[in-house]
Formats: C-alpha cells, structure tokens, sequence
C-alpha cells in the first residue's frame, strides 16, 4: 500500500489560491484578479488564430449562459460537440454557470454515422446539443445523421446569443454538482458516463500540481481532444485551475504534420505538454531534420506520458533524437490515470529521470516482480508511472480473493480518492461493481481499475489489463507485451496498431494476432509474418496459431486510439478483417464458421492465400498518400 493522509495545500506562488467551491468560482477568481492575462489561445501550428483573456472568458461565459437561462435549467444534460477551439472552453464553462451538466463528445465526420453519440445521447438522456453554428447547420441538414435526430443543436458562437445582464448565479451550484459526465471510451465495454463533480474535478487539479510542480509562470500545450480526459482536465482545466494560459491546437494539425507540436514548443516557451507514448514515436518516425531548423526545446519542463503502455524504447529514441534541440531525459513524467479518476492517479516526483526497472519476464507472467539483468533471458523492462499523490491510497489486491497483496505482487490497482468519480450515469450495476470495491478485511470503498499492476521501491508499474489476459495452453501472458515483441520484431507494423488476442476453437484456446501495417508497397510479407512468429515464440515461450496484417487504420480501436480486443476478435471470427497477408495454423480440421473466417491452412497453402490477399488489396488500395483513412483512429487518440 502507498499511501498518505494529507493534502498539501498550494500558495500558488505568491498569489491569492482560487476557491474550491466549483469550477465557475475559480474562472471568476482569475476574471477579478487577472482580467487582462492571456487565459487560452488557439494555434494552427504557426500562428495564434483566437485568443481569450480571463476577463473576456468570463463575459463570454456569462454573456452565453444569460442568453440560454431560459432554456435549460439546472441539472440538465448538455452535449459539447465543437470541432477544436475555444469555443469548446466557453461552452464547457457556459454549462457550469447555469449548473448543468457538461458532455463532451465530438462531431461525426461527414458521410459517417454518430453511432457512439446516439449511445451517449441515449445513456445522457440529453436532447441539448452544443456547439458552433457551422457544424450546427451541417448536423441539422444533414440526412446521414439520423442518429442525431431528436437533438436541439444550438450554435454558442452566434453573436445574437450572448446577455450579460439576464445572467444570474445559480443558486444551487456547489462542489456536490455535476460538472461533467465523462464518457470512458469504451475499450473493453460500451461508453459509460463518469459522473464527476466540481469536488471532483478540482480535488484533481490539486494532485496534479503535486505531482507536475510547475515553474510560477509556466505555460501548458495541449493537442489533445478536449472531449476526453487528458485533453480536458490537462489541457484546458488543470491550466485555467492555475491562472496560467493554455495553447490549444487540433488533433489533426498534430498528427498530419508532429513537427507543429515542437515548433510550438518552441515558439511559444512551453512548459508543460506531453501526450499518449505513440505521440513522441510518432515524432520519432516522422519529424525531418529540415523541420526542426530554429527549434529550442529547453523550456520544455514536464513532459508527460500517460494514457497507454509506455516503451521504454521510446522514450529512449525521443531522448536521443531531440537532444540537440534541448529535450533533457530529466523532463519525461510518466503517469497513470483514467475517466473514472477524473484524470490523473499517479504521477511524478518531477525531479530526476523516469524509473526505469527491469524484471523477470517469465515469473511476471506468473503474479511476481522480480528484478533481473537486463541481459538476462525473458528480462522485460518496465517504466515506473510514477508515486502515490497526497490524499490517495492504492492498494494490489488479488481479483480472486479481494486480498490486498504485497509489493512486487501482481494484482488489481484499487484507488482511494477525492478525485474517483461518483459512480457510472444511470448504472448502479456497474457502480457498484466498480466503485464499491472492498477487501477481504473490510477496507473500502475502492474503485476497481480494472488495470494489472504492482508496487515496486515506491513506484507503481501497469502491466495489463484484467480482462484482457491471454491464457494459453496453461501459461498467462500479457497482450501489451506481445503486442510490443510484434511491433519490434517488423518494419510493416504500425507502431501502436497490434491486437494480441486468444480464441477459442475446439475446446483450445489459441494466440492470434492482428497487426495493422505501414502504406508501403512491395514488401516481402512472407519475411515478416516470419519475424514475428519467430520473435513471438522466442520471447514469450508461445508460439502463435495465426498472424493476420491487414490495412492500414483498420484494427478495431475505442475513439480514444485504445486496441478493442474484443471487437478484434469479433472481426477475426467474421472474417471482418481487410487481410492483406496471413499465417494461420489450427491443429484440428475446423474453423469458425463464418465464410471469411480463419480456417484450416498450413503454412506452405499460406503463400498463395499471400498473394491473392495481396492482389486483393492492390486493386481495393484508394490512393497512399490520402491522410483521411487515418482520421477516425489517429484523430481521436488521447487516453
């Protein structure tokens, strides 16, 4: 157990502290005090497009809340759905200062449906939506979004929807009010809405100033979706939390062009940024020396990394290839944190190098941490995400028997904190099973994570998830270490795109893999569905029955970029998968019986089935150098 009983209280250097009774006091304490001070800005990536003070953030606020007091009452579900920019801030803020309930979402892409929307709709009983006047009109008239039918779409950025006079403060705000329902993204399940109120969010805040420990006038960098966790509570609320400004840019200027992050970075004299592990390999892979001409990144303090298994390898190749332009080792944070925790569980100190520590591989996979060489067979090396915050308790415990276990003791991660949201909207069942967690000796309530884990000299390591255990042929094996030996092991593969799964076919389970690969053409296919066999069974002792590459973009993902096993496995069975080679070995004469699905193929028929798939693909490939077909996975990866 780590933990500590008290909370720290900040001077916010120098400066009167904001009050905790709820988000909408804090934006009014920077208003009064610091009207004129840059509170959010917008960038393209090259120039500052929007900004806001925090006196201009406030009458905004409050000019669009007197506008729309008459229409929506306390309480009252709103949906957010903004395309990148401060509108999202001012609507966000707006649902505060008349006391209802925030929804952050996204806007479906055009000739797509708003499936996982109607889900929240649904759930959120919302028929309120937010948003600017541009995707407003096209959401109403548009035929293809039948989901949304139903919805009363409101554009925020109309002038004629502002009334600074007919705003009154509503009397029923607190720190018990919801301020957000933050819908997890789905990874193993559908979308449930995390009921979070102000305490919540702001108990949040505390901790990650803990844990971060900014300079006084640190300024934060998000490109982040505001509609998920890290881009929320990081980008937008933790900065406004401080009275400090934050930059903003679009997902998508990121992911088309990685290098206007860091000339940001730079430009700007960032302090605090950071994102998903994939997004500094990204910079790795696709950031040209022309692009960095001019670039300094030695104010860049705190760069964390959360959200999804973070790679030793990666951190180490970002550190290298960005040490010139001033990236120091000192400023990676690594951190741990989910929906359900409003942000951030773990994190930090913020002095030092990340931990790094190297384990027996083969006694991991049997519930031990035991530290070896790092040239020893089967070592794994693991990053630390970081210490316990004030005001926190985690405990290991065992899934089976609800005992708490000792450090070095795999088990269930179990949080205590003022952060852990209320519950699921709507879902007593699934609150109750996740919320309401209790030991074998009584302590509780904890909130279930759902995330494997131990405790090692002070840190805590993540090394899977519980529902996702690959058990085979009687030995457990996480599939983030599997998938991370295939993505190793060939240049095709796509880094962050690989679902390691296990299927049951004749009474025996069996290790499938599915792996997205890279836009090139002409690659020997036979060669790496070689590599990866080889690498899989030398490293983890198990060989795999079936490795599938298929398209680009096409391995099921939640909207937040994680791999939905399930939803993989699904498709492997339906013969869903867009192939474009594969290896597949069953010991019995039988498949699954779907036409498409995987069946009865050795490994010499496997090269003819190579080749069709391959000319299959070569006459359904649109056009290489089309960004779009990356957009509904890479544009929504946050957490």
């Amino acid at each position: 157990m780590l933990k500590r009983s008290h909370l720290t209280p900040h001077r916010f250097f120098g400066k009167a502290a904001p009050p905790t009774d709820h988000l909408l006091a804090v934006l009014r304490h920077w208003a009064e005090t610091r009207p004129d001070e840059l509170a959010n800005a917008f960038t393209d990536g090259d120039t500052t497009m929007r900004s806001l003070t925090f006196g201009q953030l406030w009458d905004e606020v409050r000019g669009l809340a007197g506008a729309l007091s008459d229409r929506i009452r306390p309480g009252q579900r709103i949906l957010l759905l903004y395309p990148p920019g401060l509108d999202f801030v001012i609507g966000l803020f707006a649902c505060h200062a008349l006391d209802a309930i925030a929804v952050p979402a996204f806007p479906p892409r055009k000739n797509r449906r708003a499936t996982r929307i109607r889900s929240i709709v649904d759930d959120a009983d919302t028929r309120i939506a937010f948003s600017t006047e541009a995707v407003a009109e096209q959401l109403r008239g548009d035929d293809r979004h039948e989901d949304l039918e139903g919805l009363a779409f409101i554009g925020t950025d109309q002038p004629s929807l502002r009334d600074l006079d007919a705003w009154v403060h509503p009397r029923s705000l607190s720190a018990d009010s919801l301020a957000i329902l933050q819908y997890t993204s789905g990874s193993t399940g559908s979308p449930k809405g995390v009921m979070l109120t102000h305490r919540n969010v702001l108990a949040n805040c505390e901790l990650i100033l803990e844990a971060f420990e900014p300079e006084r006038n640190a300024k934060t960098m998000a490109w982040l979706p505001a509609y998920h966790d890290m881009g929320l509570v990081g980008g937008i609320v933790q900065p406004l939390y401080l009275g400090r400004p934050s930059m903003l840019m679009s997902p998508m200027t990121f992911l088309q062009r990685p290098a206007k992050w860091l000339q940001t970075l730079s430009r700007e004299s960032i302090e605090v940024s950071g994102g998903p592990n994939f997004a500094y390999q990204l910079c790795v892979d696709k950031i040209a020396d022309d692009e960095m001409a001019g670039v300094d990144l030695s104010h860049w303090r705190i760069a964390f990394n959360g959200a999804e298994p973070i790679r030793p390898k990666t951190l180490e190749a970002f550190a290298e290839r960005f040490a010139p332009y001033g990236v120091r080792r000192e400023a990676f944070l690594p951190c741990y944190g989910m929906a359900e925790t409003t942000l951030l569980v773990t994190g930090g100190p913020k002095e030092g190098r990340p931990v790094l520590s190297t384990f027996d591989g083969t006694l991991l996979d049997q519930g031990k941490a035991v530290v070896a060489a790092a040239e020893a067979e089967h070592a794994r090396t693991l990053v630390g995400c970081g210490r316990v915050i004030s005001n926190e308790v985690v405990e290991i415990v065992s899934p089976d028997t609800m005992k708490v276990l000792a450090d070095g003791e795999i088990g269930e991660i179990w949080v205590q904190s003022p952060s852990v949201g209320q519950g699921y909207w709507q879902a007593l069942r699934a609150t109750e099973k996740t919320f309401r967690g209790m030991t074998a000796d009584g302590q509780g309530p904890f909130l279930r994570t759902g995330d494997l884990g131990f405790l090692y000299k002070g840190q805590l390591y993540v090394s899977g998830r519980l529902k996702d255990m690959i058990i085979v042929r009687g030995v457990n094996r996480y599939p983030q270490d599997i998938e991370q030996t295939v993505e190793e092991a060939s240049a095709a593969v796509q880094a962050g795109s690989v679902a390691a799964i296990a299927m049951t076919l004749m009474d025996r389970e069996h290790l499938v893999i599915v792996a997205e690969t890279v836009r090139q053409r002409n690659l020997d296919w036979d060669a790496h569905l070689q590599s990866i066999r080889r690498a899989v069974t030398e490293e983890h002792d198990l060989p795999p029955d079936a490795v599938y590459l298929v398209r680009n973009s096409s391995v099921p993902k939640t909207s937040s970029g994680k791999i939905q096993r399930h939803a993989c496995m699904e498709a492997v069975r339906d013969g869903d998968l867009k192939v474009i080679a594969k290896w597949v070995r069953w010991e019995e004469d039988a498949g699954i019986a779907r036409d498409g699905g995987p069946t009865m193929m050795t490994a010499g028929a496997s090269r003819g089935s190579i080749a069709r798939d391959r000319e299959a693909d070569a006459a359904g490939r649109t056009d290489d150098s089309s960004f779009e077909s990356n957009i509904p996975r890479a544009a929504l990866m946050a957490v």
